[in-house]
């Protein structure tokens, strides 16, 4: 019956071809609970042309060699995208729509449709972790993803043939080229395998999907492998519930256990070492604290934030076995206070749900002074300076010309023009600044935008004493000498000695090597970007040329040529993903009852 049914949608011309589907999933489940509906219908629609959303969304940013063939992606939706729904108990049917036409055709713009203001012609997509903790915040019952009855059977014979009666733990490998920071140490888990009493655990491990026709690696070689799991998503998700313990890095598979609520895992490596593709803001953006694990979990389930070497590994899962052994019983845990998670939402940039909850605060509390404040905060990172003048002229009111409130009110009054009074407001609220180093620093990047360059790095600099150890003052000062061309030396200085206190972003250097060649060092230049990009396997467009023009002009020929083949193959596949002819799905329509 259509009416007890939620229609979920996701759009392959916005959406990722990957695990990612999971999450929208189980936030789908959400909305149907809290819709009183009976049923889900999925509804994944492929984008125009090529079927799947391509990576020239990503432009200089594309990464060489992270752009999967046409062929990997249909992969992907016969193998997890269309399987995905079999994993919800309460969705009775998936459909592919390969042509937009029929899908608008089929939309109902009156139907109960996820996400709410979705429509073919302007669609939205939703599978970020912070729409699972809106809900709770909200009151709203959370479902669960679960392996069918059957694939659950198969996935305990298996085990029972398998392990010898021992208790299985699963750990999932991760190992692909592209994202290289990301893979996991199979040395360390391979040595933390042997380790295991063999009296009581027996260690599977599951490969890379990729990796499933090739031969296994010597390091894994005298322990079970478990294949199958790679190949069938409802036999991986089987397997994950009968394990007594599932092990991972950060990763796509590892989604299947963090929605699942009778799983038990452990998610390693959260915040890998040097990797410029995700960072703590990354994780802010959806409400989790880094070195916190999802509240929607259980005390079973994990996040481990070092990287997965042995002894990180060994601890880690000592600790759970000691935990589950001893509680018996998994909880939930407990949800962090509503403001914590406003204010990590706006740290990570994540406005929209950040001003979502402060004005459904502010409804019922109007003059809660936290969250008026944090309204502000949310209206200026959303150029509203406007209303968050008016919001924080109000708070003056109340609390008086205190420097929290003087601070964003100076940014705010520049940014709508009135340079006067800002730069007059500055002057005067530096003097009662005193050492709080968070409003030195703010100030500080105010008036060097503003043109106040003496005052603005005095600020920073009295920062720099009060926490001669914290690198983000030495980049606002590099920043500032390097990008308004005041001194090179002197952002060289800064650069250097941010690094050197281990500034959380991997690609810095870069702007570095910029300084060395203004400086005409270019074969410095060209090795710090060479170091760098090697690092981080960061070999995007906008990396790879810069760094064969500096090569090139620091009479490094062959080191140029190869660096400029690299960004014609990423140019390549840029315009590859774009051929319609490529793909076979536009005269597809898979429909398959669960």
């Amino acid at each position: 019956m259509t009416e007890n049914t939620l229609f979920a949608y996701f759009d392959l011309s916005i959406a990722p071809a990957t695990f990612d589907i999971m999450t929208f999933l189980y936030i789908a489940e959400i909305d149907r609970i809290d819709r009183g509906l009976d049923q889900i219908e999925l509804r994944i629609v492929a984008n125009t042309g090529g079927g799947f959303r391509n990576a020239s969304h990503r432009g200089l940013n594309h990464v060489q060699g992270s752009n999967p063939t046409q062929e990997d992606l249909r992969n992907r939706l016969d193998n997890i995208l269309m399987p995905a729904a079999r994993l919800l108990p309460s969705c009775q049917r998936v459909v592919f729509l390969a042509d937009r036409a029929e899908a608008k055709q089929q939309f109902d713009p009156g139907a109960a449709n996820f996400p709410h203001d979705f429509t073919i012609d302007n669609p939205k997509i939703t599978y970020f972790e912070s729409s699972i903790l809106m809900g709770q915040h909200f009151g709203k019952q959370l479902g669960t993803l679960k392996a069918p009855a059957e694939a659950a059977d198969r996935a305990g014979r298996w085990l029972d043939a398998h392990t010898n009666g021992k208790r299985a733990v699963v750990i999932t490998i991760r190992d692909l080229p592209y994202h290289p920071l990301r893979n996991s140490n199979v040395a360390a888990w391979s040595k933390f395998a042997k380790s295991l009493d063999k009296d009581k655990f027996c260690p599977i491990f599951v490969r890379d999907t990729e990796h499933t026709c090739s031969p296994v690696r010597p390091e894994l070689a005298d322990f079970a492998v478990c294949d199958e799991a790679a190949l069938d998503l409802e036999f991986r998700m089987g397997l994950y519930e009968c394990a007594y313990l599932n092990l991972a890095v950060s990763g796509g598979p590892i989604l299947l256990c963090m929605l699942n609520k009778t799983t038990r895992y452990i998610r390693f490596k959260m915040l890998a070492k040097d990797n410029p593709h995700g960072g703590p803001a990354l994780y802010y953006s959806i409400g989790l604290e880094p070195g916190a694990s999802f509240s929607h979990g259980t005390t079973f389930q994990e996040l481990i934030w070092e990287d997965d070497d042995y002894e990180t590994i060994a601890s880690a899962f000592s600790a759970m076995v000691d935990r589950i052994e001893t509680e018996k019983l998994a909880r939930r845990r407990e949800l962090p206070p509503v403001l914590d998670t406003a204010k990590r939402f706006t740290v990570g940039g994540n406005n929209d749900d950040a001003e979502t909850i402060c004005r459904t605060v502010l409804r019922d509390d109007p003059q809660n002074f936290e969250f008026q404040y944090l309204l502000a905060t949310v209206l200026q990172n959303t150029d509203r300076h406007e209303e968050a003048l008016t919001i924080l002229e109000k708070l003056r009111t109340l609390a008086g010309d205190i420097p929290t409130i003087l601070v964003p009110t100076v940014s705010s009054l520049y940014l709508t023009g009135r340079g006067p009074e800002a730069r007059e407001l500055a002057h005067l609220t530096i003097d009662l600044i005193g050492d709080d180093k968070n409003l030195l620093q703010w100030i500080g990047r105010i008036m060097v935008q503003m043109g106040e360059d003496s005052a603005g790095r005095k600020a920073l600099t009295r920062m720099i004493e009060l926490s001669p150890h914290e690198s983000s003052p030495h980049v606002d000062l590099a920043r500032h000498y390097h990008g308004n061309n005041i001194s090179v030396p002197r952002a060289i200085r800064h650069f250097e000695k941010s690094i050197e206190l281990g500034q959380p972003d991997p690609l810095l250097p870069l702007e570095l090597a910029d300084c060395y060649a203004r400086m005409g060092d270019l074969k410095k230049a060209a090795f710090t970007m060479k170091e760098t990009l090697d690092k981080t396997g960061f070999t995007a467009l906008n990396s790879l040329i810069p760094m064969g023009i500096t090569q090139r002009l620091a009479d490094d020929t062959a080191a140029a040529q190869l660096t400029f083949t690299d960004a014609l193959e990423t140019i390549q596949n840029l315009l590859v993903s774009e051929d319609e002819k490529s793909v076979s799905y536009t005269d597809i329509l898979a429909r398959i009852s669960v």
